[in-house]
Order: structure tokens, then C-alpha cells, then sequence
């Protein structure tokens, strides 16, 4: 029995495709979970930076900390001596876990030529994954009594 529909069909070539929709959904699906990946992946470079960023300026605060605390009082005492290594001292807050770094190394030498003294410190923090990473930046200050 011809019907109208079946005869039409037949007369233009019609074809129904079938099965057409999973692979495009599968192609969009994996499309989607790459442009997921790639901004998860950027955001992880992004938050790396920003941890580097504090942790030099945590550093830098730290040496300019060392500067203030040891040597800017011993640069203008009578009894100066060259070459005068000090120890340094942490600067973390145990009772609020706040991990701030340290300062280390503060040196005191004395330039005879220009009649200057000047004290250098070492700062520290750390960063990272679980801080194994550590930066270290220097301060110094210049003094004429």
C-alpha cells in the first residue's frame, strides 16, 4: 500500500540518520572537559604565582625586620667591631599559625675610606607545597656616624 509519506520519501531520497547524537555528545562532552582542565590548570599557575609574590614580600619585610631589630642599634654604638656577625630570630606567631619566615646572617662591616658602616640581613620565607621551597632576599643599611 503506497501512502502519500511513503511515496514522497521515496521520490526525493530521503534518509533518516540514526545513532548520529552520541557521538557528537561524546565529542562535545570531551570538548567541555578540556576547556575545564585548561582553566583548572591555569588557576593552579595563578595561585603559585600569587604564593611566590607573598612569600618574596614576606621575605624582603623579613631582611628589613633583621635591619631594624640588630643592626640599626648596633651601628651607632663606639665599641663597633668589624666584621661582627649576629644571629637572626624567627618571626612566626605559634599561638596564631602564622608562619612569617625568619631573618638570619645580619653582618656588620665597616669601610675605613669612607668612614660608612653598614649592616646586611638575610631573610627567609618559605612557600611551596608543604613550604619545601624557600626564598631568600637581602637588605642593607649604610651608616656614617
Amino acid at each position: 500500500m503506497y501512502t502519500i509519506k511513503n511515496v514522497i520519501s521515496t521520490f526525493f531520497g530521503k534518509k533518516y540518520y540514526n545513532g548520529f547524537i552520541l557521538p557528537t555528545s561524546i565529542f562535545f562532552m570531551f570538548a567541555s572537559v578540556a576547556v575545564i582542565m585548561v582553566y583548572y590548570n591555569w588557576l593552579s599557575t595563578q595561585l603559585n604565582e600569587l604564593e611566590y609574590r607573598i612569600a618574596t614580600t614576606k621575605a624582603t619585610y623579613n631582611a628589613e625586620s633583621g635591619i631594624a631589630e640588630t643592626a640599626w642599634p648596633y651601628l651607632w654604638v663606639s665599641n663597633y667591631v668589624d666584621g661582627t656577625v649576629l644571629k637572626g630570630r624567627s618571626l612566626d606567631i605559634e599561638d596564631l599559625n602564622i608562619k612569617m619566615g625568619s631573618y638570619k646572617d645580619v653582618t656588620m662591616t665597616k669601610n675605613n675610606l669612607f668612614n660608612t658602616r653598614t649592616g646586611t640581613s638575610i631573610g627567609l620565607a618559605t612557600w611551596g607545597p608543604n613550604n619545601l621551597d624557600t626564598i631568600f632576599r637581602t637588605s642593607e643599611i649604610i651608616a656614617s656616624p
